[in-house]
């Protein structure tokens, strides 16, 4: 009998390849798989909210046991969730710090100073995800070309960082004016927190967002915080749930921006996972509306020449 090539058997391994797919909402969480010979599985179960990948893990345990799939021939997962949106819509959300720097702390609150509506005097604005006594200052300061006009005062520093600890908060927003032109001050205020706070998650701005207009800069950061607790707990279960089922496919996260990102990557930005879920269903609806136009083409023109036909 010949041996079979590396060839054939790259041919053969793709042929039999399976994605799946799983969105988790409010009420259902669904699985779509679909292998290379055009065969589909579907499976919708109910969403767990108080651990979403107890539904999410059901239902991939369901397209094995139950459809008899080979969980050695998954090769990638592709999931898309509204987890971070239902976190910030419903408050659900961790205690989190903010360090800025001084005479910047209130920055969140002010925002734009956009009125919801303009000529109602007893408008109430949401109140910002962290509140003020959880907002600290620091000295420091680098202008817009970067340049370093004050330098970071690193025993201020180390009491924050400190005081952060005490206080029992584990995600920390760090956003300095003007980082995004020059990162040292934040870079070295989380070496100060790993040596103060270890066990403290750190989202600096300038790693999430290196670009100017300090509001924008500081809501995404704060947000981006806020959501690392949720997501890094439930992608580490989703993954170690996955290879105990024995699927050993990379996990790949929908971005509001309609690509993918490694779950390790999501798990560190899940600021960028607000609009995973409405954003899929857009791409769908795009992918099916394009296959509907070409059916409807052809249609169309044939209805038209029956119509001048009829005349």
């Amino acid at each position: 009998m010949c041996e079979i090539t590396l060839k054939a058997r790259k041919e053969m391994v793709a042929k039999n390849m399976i994605r799946v797919g799983i969105d988790i909402g409010g009420t259902f969480t669904d699985l779509v798989a679909a292998d290379e010979k055009h065969g589909l599985w579907k499976i919708k179960i109910l969403t767990t909210p108080t651990d979403p990948s107890i539904g999410a893990l059901g239902a991939v345990r369901r397209l094995l046991e139950k459809e008899g799939v080979d969980p050695r021939l998954v090769r990638v997962v592709t999931h898309a969730t509204t987890l971070a949106s239902n976190a910030l819509l419903t408050g659900n959300i961790p205690k989190t710090a903010l360090v800025t720097t001084l005479g910047f702390r209130d920055v969140l609150e002010i925002g734009r100073q956009n009125r919801p509506e303009l000529y109602n005097l007893q408008v109430e604005r949401l109140p910002p995800l962290v509140p003020r006594r959880y907002r600290f200052e620091v000295k420091e300061r680098i202008t817009y070309d970067g340049r370093i006009l004050e330098p970071l005062d690193t025993s201020q520093a180390v009491r924050v960082a400190r005081r952060i600890r005490r206080l029992g908060i584990g995600t920390v927003a760090v956003c300095f004016l003007h980082s995004y032109a020059n990162s040292m001050h934040e870079k070295k205020l989380g070496e100060i927190f790993r040596r103060e706070h270890p066990r403290a998650r750190l989202s600096l701005s300038s790693e999430l967002l290196p670009e100017f207009r300090e509001y924008e800069r500081t809501s995404t950061t704060v947000v981006n915080a806020c959501l690392q607790p949720l997501f890094a707990v439930y992608l580490r279960k989703l993954e170690e749930g996955l290879e105990e089922l024995g699927v050993r496919a990379p996990v790949f996260v929908m971005q509001s921006n309609s690509g993918t990102v490694l779950s390790h990557q999501a798990s560190l930005e899940p600021a960028r996972l607000i609009e995973s879920g409405p954003v899929a269903g857009a791409v769908a609806s795009k992918f099916y509306a394009g296959s509907l136009l070409m059916l409807a083409g052809p249609l169309r023109r044939r209805e038209c020449g029956l119509a001048a036909g009829s005349r």
